[in-house]
């Protein structure tokens, strides 16, 4: 691999205490900061959600926003 173009996380903070799944999350930002690449998180957690700038919510398989 040359170059990483793309992260995906699914449900990385599921089972983490809030301070945990935030120190989660900032270190993906990191990565994907440094990378240059694209971070796709899905999450269950609205405070994870909360925690990036573009958010899109799935219901009945279609995005609503």
């Amino acid at each position: 691999v040359d170059r990483i173009v793309m992260l995906l996380a699914d449900e990385q903070t599921g089972s983490l205490d809030e301070q945990n799944a935030r120190s989660i999350l900032e270190l993906l930002r990191e990565d994907q900061s440094r990378a240059g690449a694209m971070l796709i998180c899905v999450t269950h957690s609205p405070t994870s959600a909360g925690m990036f700038q573009i958010r899109r919510q799935l219901r009945a398989g279609k995005f609503v926003n």
